[in-house]
């Protein structure tokens, strides 16, 4: 191994190790800021929830308690007796003021005898005045379907234990509002209300009608009322019915696809239990309740819920047999953009970390590999002098063979003196310190001065050196001159070492015109080409391809390096366009007709 590949193995250990910290931490605060983000948006959702319900709740809860508040007796299909006035009262009371989606108000009987006090039966003595024959005509209708479709009066039993015993979950409402006063007449009485607790924690009322015997028997009072004769034991003439809170009930209806909620509580006379309530359209109610909470839960709905305890944080007190389903829209929050930014930070953060690591890492492989050939290619010409000069200085060296000596002499220090100018000339372009100096030319006379200062070097090569001008020899280019000399003369360098086995000498220079008013520069060789794997390195600086390398061919392998840098000071490219094996080598140099920056002229 290497001293670049160690280095660069530590290097990315070290990275991989840092990425790892810096995206774990990052993973960590994600988390936790999202989980933060997710807690305050239930919060914020819980308690728009919770107001939508405190809505609701205040909605509905006046309603519900003036229902509860009725009289028992005011359920009775009749009135107790040929009174036309209180029945015009009772008939109010029933009617006025009643929100759209109460239906009808009911009672269920032992042996699931449905009445209604809205519905008179034929045998009452007494109708109000202020009934609607239309009106009583559609109750009626509605009245037979409950008692001909919906549940039975055992059914509806155990459907109001169940709903009364999840009722027992949420905050019990004392209920029992009465909104007039009694009178002296034996159906309203004197009433008594006494509010307690039952063992189950659950509100209950107990009304208990004080009847003078004098004026009527307790007997007929239930009779009358309840629709079953009660025994009465006590002396005094006393009837106690104890009522419980209106629960809210789901019927099971035959033929009806829409729900029917029902609020629903049990009279209880003297252990027989008899079920009062109101019908609710449905599809109103849930309707105005929704448009009520819709400025705080907009894409809010309210669907029906039985007798489980699911979603029962979302349920109103005075209905819990609904629960209020909010919806909420997937909107990127604050937290979000925030999460993200910083995700692009880190990212941003590791890949500049990264770009620094490998620019470190190219850095220090050059400084090697420029160290090496630098080492390397000065042994050979040091050697030679040190050599020489030791064989001149000892006077080994005969008369006759010292020009030879002195020839050898100067060779070895001119190569030394291009290889110093080279490494001079790479730093003053990576460092942008050269000036061009620029003027304007003819292609032909920029072609013949690189021809005429090639040619002795093809000559001693044993090359031919061709030049094309393919009718350009007029065209006129503003660039620097000696700089394009520069890097054609160094591509003809490079064809005159590479390819001396070649049966073909010839070396072709030839230009023609490019797209975009530009001229390319062909420097072709008929030698045995560039294999694949070195066509990108050999543009690198102190690289040389695998030939190069094997035939002990002199260098540094800054040739391409600068002369590729050279053509992008000059606004052009240069590109190896035809290679392959024993088929030769074509570099192709493209350069503006007039550079870019031709204002600036200046030394070199």
């Amino acid at each position: 191994m290497t001293y670049s590949s160690r280095h660069t193995r530590t290097a990315l250990v070290a990275y991989l190790l840092l990425a790892v910290l810096i995206i774990g931490g990052a993973a960590w605060g994600t988390y936790a800021t999202l989980e933060l983000d997710e807690r305050t948006r239930l919060d914020q959702s819980n308690a728009a929830v919770r107001a939508a319900l405190a809505r609701i709740d205040w909605y509905l809860m006046p309603t519900v308690a003036r229902e509860a508040g009725r009289e028992y007796w005011e359920y009775n299909p009749c009135a107790a007796i040929d009174d036309a006035e209180a029945e015009t009262e009772r008939f109010r009371r029933l009617g006025g003021d009643m929100p759209r989606w109460i239906k009808l108000h009911f009672q269920v009987s032992p042996g699931n005898q449905w009445q209604s006090p809205q519905v008179p039966d034929d045998w009452c003595p007494t109708v109000s005045p202020s009934y609607d024959p239309f009106q009583i005509a559609q109750r009626r209708e509605l009245l037979q379907s409950l008692r001909s479709t919906c549940v039975s009066y055992e059914v509806l039993a155990g459907k109001v234990a169940t709903a009364e015993r999840i009722n027992r979950q949420y905050e019990c409402l004392a209920t029992g509002v009465q909104d007039y006063s009694p009178g002296e007449d034996v159906r309203a009485g004197d009433v008594k209300q006494e509010e307690c607790l039952d063992a189950g924690g659950h509100w209950t009322r107990t009304q208990v009608a004080l009847v003078p015997k004098e004026k009527c028997d307790p007997v007929d009072v239930a009779l009358t009322n309840l629709g079953q004769a009660v025994e009465d034991s006590d002396a005094t003439g006393r009837v106690e019915v104890t009522p419980s809170i209106m629960t809210p009930v789901w019927l099971d209806c035959v033929g009806h696809q829409s729900h029917r909620l029902a609020f629903v509580r049990t009279a209880d006379v003297d252990g027989t239990p008899f079920f009062q309530g109101f019908l609710v359209d449905w599809d109103v109610l849930r309707s105005d309740l929704l448009a009520l909470v819709h400025d705080i839960l907009p894409d809010a709905e309210l669907v029906p819920v039985e007798d489980t305890n699911d979603d029962a944080i979302n349920r109103p007190i005075v209905m819990p047999s609904a629960a209020l389903k909010a919806r909420w829209p997937i909107n990127v929050s604050s937290t979000h953009l925030l999460v993200g930014a910083a995700w692009l930070a880190v990212l941003a953060i590791l890949g500049g970390v990264g770009m620094g690591i490998r620019n470190v890492l190219v850095l220090a492989e050059r400084r090697t590999q420029f160290a090496y050939a630098v080492t390397h290619e000065l042994r050979t010409p040091l050697t030679t002098l040190r050599l020489y000069t030791d064989m001149l200085a000892s006077g080994l060296v005969a008369a006759a063979d010292l020009p030879t000596y002195l020839k050898t002499l100067n060779q070895e220090a001119e190569r030394l003196a291009d290889m110093v100018n080279g490494v001079l000339e790479y730093a003053r372009v990576e460092n942008r310190a050269v000036r061009l100096a620029v003027k304007s030319m003819s292609v032909g006379d920029v072609l013949e001065s690189v021809r005429s200062h090639c040619a002795p070097a093809c000559d001693r090569a044993g090359k031919k050196l061709i030049v094309d001008v393919n009718g350009l020899g007029t065209s006129t280019i503003t660039t620097d001159p000696q700089l394009l000399r520069q890097v054609l003369s160094n591509l003809i360098d490079n064809a005159c070492k590479h390819t001396g086995g070649a049966e073909d000498p010839t070396i072709i220079l030839r230009a023609e015109a490019a797209h975009g008013d530009r001229v390319a520069i062909d420097i072709e060789d008929h030698g045995p080409g560039i294999p694949s794997g070195d066509k990108h390195a050999i543009f690198k600086p102190f690289r040389r391809g695998t030939r190069a390398s094997a035939n002990g061919s002199g260098g540094i392998g800054l040739g391409l390096a600068l002369a590729r840098s050279w053509c992008r000071l000059l606004g052009g490219s240069l590109d190896l366009v035809g290679s392959g094996n024993g088929r030769g080598t074509c570099f192709r140099l493209t350069v503006p007709r007039r550079i870019p920056n031709a204002s600036a002229v200046g030394d070199r």
